[in-house]
């Protein structure tokens, strides 16, 4: 007789075993349920840094002068715009002038401007409100007493083939066309983070990414001037010998009678991608520059995960799948592959429902399941204020404020989407409650807006520069200045024209492909800085509005001082060929080459440079 292939005694060993096993899977659960703070915010532990404590005027931040004398301030940092500082040019200049702690003084014209002992450390011409040929002399005259000069934009190229003191001063040899299209733009290494890059639409993608502005003047520079930027032409790209200055300039530097000019062919500086272009000029006017940056790079997510089962037909129709299935089954794991790709920490904007007139109303089952997942991958939860126009923002708070109650969640929110205008109305009303710990405002990026600012003492608001599954070329330029002046970015994926579709392009499949594509190419460069929530975000802006520094340097040390430092920050040192030997005060990371993020832990930081093996990049401007 055979004996069984598994005796008794065998099979409730197994049993017992299986059994052990669940046990331990179950009670590891249960009990990793029990004791974790789901719902409490780890990013909302440290109280802010008052907004009472930011730099002010008086503190010596931005002191706006509109001078009515012909004297320039006898002693400080300043820059001389010579403008005016309510146009497109000017409030980014006010923003970079706010931002490296430096005074801003505004003339409209450059009669009369004598800079005395104590010259600016650039002077600003807006030629759309600067007469620059009537004003020729007058602007010559002040690079000749040294100072260096940048134009935020040129006059028309009448004006410029019609004087040739401009045209010396600007360094351009000949007008050859007052308007011509080129096939892209090629922008240098070294100017900005990021490294050397050609915008051309070479293919059905890149034709689908270019929308930068490709007719222009086309202006020849003179032999000696520096190229940054130059529209690509194709008849010259297959000319071997021909030289940058034939290519239409862009962005170029001349050397006139020891200053400095610099000249931008084009409305660069109409929005925050000047920040990064002044930055740049400031850097490449020196032998060096060491600013303060904010180091965060932010990835929202917007209007997910909703608790309603709206749009039901079409979502399963799409899917064959709920709107609760499609959040938690496909575009979870899609968000969550994309974070861990890139090292990202999410904000994810959640939205109780959408539509408040439908019937379907949000359900709290899912809310806590989301919370444990934002937990273990340090994610943070913030609340979207956007609904549709059938209901007014008070009303739509009113009834969100009912659907956290019915949740029981202990959850602080932090961060918020929203407009800030309509969100400070807002915050301070009794059925907000659960708004009423909202430190930060993610908002849409406007022209007529600081980047990063205060609110009020205790809100500042953090724009938003782009949508991750559309990274355009001049979003793209905007992003490389971005980080070139403040190490800062936010994208955004909106999970809600995935949720209210109305045309295949924002299906979550392709949707996701383009992000995920998007976030792996652009961002790879800056790797350096960090990835933060956006809490985390909130306290790195609000020490870096609120310090104030001064640097020297003597012989090969730069000392570093800096006054209302209550938390750790970040400077960025941009070199021409000199190395970090030795640094005391702060920790310091490579983020490319003659780019250096520091780490700022102390109040004082004294740096030792070496010199790298071979000639500076950096040379003082010749004698004419």
């Amino acid at each position: 007789m055979r004996e069984p292939m598994i005796t008794h005694r065998k099979y409730f060993s197994i049993l017992f075993i299986m059994l052990v096993i669940v046990f331990m899977f179950v009670f590891t659960q249960v009990a990793k349920e029990s004791i974790s703070d789901y719902d409490v915010n780890a990013h909302a532990a440290k109280p802010p840094v008052s907004g009472s404590l930011r730099w002010t005027p008086e503190d010596g931040a931005l002191a706006s002068m509109a001078l009515g004398t012909e004297s320039l301030p006898a002693e400080g940092r300043y820059v001389l715009l010579l403008g005016d500082e309510s146009n497109d040019a000017g409030r980014v200049v006010c923003q970079w002038c706010r931002y490296t702690k430096r005074n801003l003084a505004v003339r409209s014209s450059a009669q009369g401007c004598s800079p005395g002992v104590n010259p600016p450390d650039l002077i600003l011409v807006d030629a759309t409100v600067i007469d620059c040929g009537r004003e020729e002399a007058a602007l010559m005259d002040l690079a000749e007493a040294g100072c260096d000069l940048l134009f935020c934009n040129l006059p028309g190229p009448q004006v410029i083939r019609a004087r040739e003191g401009l045209r010396t001063l600007l360094g351009i040899r000949e007008v050859r066309a007052d308007s011509i299209e080129v096939e892209g733009i090629h922008l240098f290494e070294d100017f900005f983070l990021g490294g050397r890059y050609i915008y051309a639409a070479t293919d059905e993608e890149s034709r689908k990414r270019q929308d930068l502005t490709l007719e222009m003047p086309w202006y020849i520079t003179l032999s000696g001037t520096k190229t940054y930027m130059v529209g690509m032409l194709e008849e010259l790209l297959e000319d071997e010998e021909a030289m940058n200055e034939y290519f239409p300039g862009v962005i170029w530097r001349n050397s006139y009678k020891g200053a400095n000019v610099f000249a931008v062919n084009g409305d660069y500086l109409s929005d925050i991608t000047g920040l990064g272009i002044l930055s740049a000029v400031y850097y490449e006017a020196r032998p060096y520059d060491l600013y303060p940056v904010i180091n965060a790079q932010n990835l929202v997510v917007v209007d997910y995960p909703s608790f309603a089962e709206e749009n039901t037909e079409v979502i399963q129709k799409l899917y064959s799948r709920s709107p609760k299935a499609l959040q938690q089954d496909i575009v979870w794991p899609m968000l969550l592959s994309m974070a861990r790709r890139g090292g990202w920490k999410l904000t994810s904007f959640l939205v109780p429902q959408y539509d408040y007139q439908d019937g379907a109303e949000p359900n709290a089952e899912n809310y806590q399941f989301y919370l444990q997942q934002f937990r273990e991958v340090e994610a943070e939860a913030g609340i979207s204020l956007r609904h549709s126009d059938q209901i007014t923002l008070a009303e739509k708070v009113e009834r969100d404020e009912a659907f956290y109650d019915s949740a029981n969640s202990r959850y602080v929110y932090t961060a918020a989407y929203a407009e800030p205008s309509e969100f400070m109305k807002l915050k301070d009303q009794p059925e907000a409650a659960f708004t009423s710990e909202i430190r930060t405002v993610a908002c849409e990026y406007r022209p007529d807006m600081p980047l990063v600012f205060y609110c009020d003492d205790e809100i500042t608001g953090q724009s938003i520069i782009g949508d991750a599954r559309t990274h355009t070329y001049k979003e793209n330029v905007r992003l490389r200045g971005l980080e070139t002046a403040l190490g800062y970015s936010m994208v955004k994926i909106d999970i809600h024209d995935v949720l209210w579709t109305e045309s295949e392009d924002t299906l979550w499949e392709k949707m996701s492909e383009k992000v995920t594509s998007n976030l792996d190419t652009w961002w790879k460069a800056f790797q350096a800085f960090d990835k933060t929530t956006l809490s985390e975000s909130d306290r790195r802006v609000r020490t870096f509005l609120n310090l104030d520094y001064k640097e020297r340097r003597e012989d090969d040390r730069i000392s570093l001082e800096i006054e209302g430092m209550e938390e750790e920050c970040w400077f960025l040192l941009r070199t021409h060929g000199e190395k970090i030997a030795e640094i005391q005060g702060a920790e310091y990371e490579r983020v490319e080459r003659d780019a250096y993020l520091l780490h700022v832990l102390e109040d004082r930081v004294e740096i030792l440079l070496e010199k790298n093996r071979g000639v500076l990049k950096y040379t003082l401007p010749e004698e004419d």
